[in-house]
């Protein structure tokens, strides 16, 4: 079974026993699970519904030193994004949080389990040189 299968199956929650005989399958599981994003996913099914019981201490450790990684970045953000918020509310700015942040925390059951990178909102048409000082006031800084 191929590694992509194998860890559709285990997002799935469905028992999954990794092949025998194969040395570096738990690199290739751990490496694949951190590409695609999954292995907080991976370790949050396994500690919380008891799946992937079977796999290997050492692939298991790496998932959980993982998700423990994602999570302490995932609550920086968290705390970083409600200052950005409350100081676009201050001044008064409509802004709607799109894509990965609301998802995140209306679709996945802890924190960090769906890694990000940044977070998307829109803003009222006529804020935008408004919200831009508000950033640029918090230190950051425009690509355009």
């Amino acid at each position: 079974m191929e590694i992509e299968s194998l860890l559709k199956s285990a997002c799935r929650g469905q028992p999954v026993e990794l092949p025998t005989g194969e040395e570096s399958i738990s690199a290739q599981l751990f490496d694949e699970a951190r590409h695609q994003g999954i292995a907080s996913l991976l370790w949050h099914l396994h500690s919380d519904a008891g799946v992937l019981t079977e796999w290997p201490a050492d692939l298991l450790d790496k998932l959980k030193q993982q998700a423990r990684q994602e999570a302490a970045t995932e609550m920086i953000r968290e705390a970083e994004v409600q200052v950005m918020l409350e100081a676009l509310q201050e001044k008064g700015i409509d802004l709607l949080l799109i894509k990965g942040t609301p998802l995140s925390a209306l679709l996945y059951p802890a924190i960090g389990l769906r890694p990000r990178c940044d977070t998307d909102l829109l803003v009222a048409e006529g804020d935008d040189v408004r919200a831009a000082e508000v950033f640029k006031a918090h230190g950051y800084s425009s690509f355009f």
